[in-house]
């Protein structure tokens, strides 16, 4: 059964979801920033200065824009409540972790 259909043994958790605003996608701006901050405590600050020149490059790149893109057109697809919803489900609750 979808996470999206009313279980009647369980309620209607998600009988109100259409109603709700749509997760929006974070600019790419934004988001290699937050990347970028997130490898200072983990790297030495060589690595952090190539990392986070890397991470610039690959900003202003054709492939970056076109990603950014169709995370955009996944947003609009009839019937997907989220852009996020099976990809967090499948790999943050589903998928196998090794410790």
């Amino acid at each position: 059964m979808s996470t999206r259909e009313i279980d009647e043994e369980h309620g209607a958790l998600f009988a109100q979801q259409e109603q709700l605003p749509k997760l929006p996608v974070p600019d790419l701006e934004s988001t290699l920033q937050k990347y970028v901050e997130s490898l200072k405590p983990v790297l030495s600050e060589s690595e952090y200065k190539h990392s986070a020149h890397v991470v610039a490059e690959f900003g202003q790149s054709a492939q970056a824009q076109e990603l950014q893109r169709r995370l955009k057109a996944r947003t609009a697809e009839p019937g997907r409540a989220s852009w996020l919803e099976e990809w967090w489900n499948d790999l943050s609750y589903m998928g196998y972790r090794d410790p």
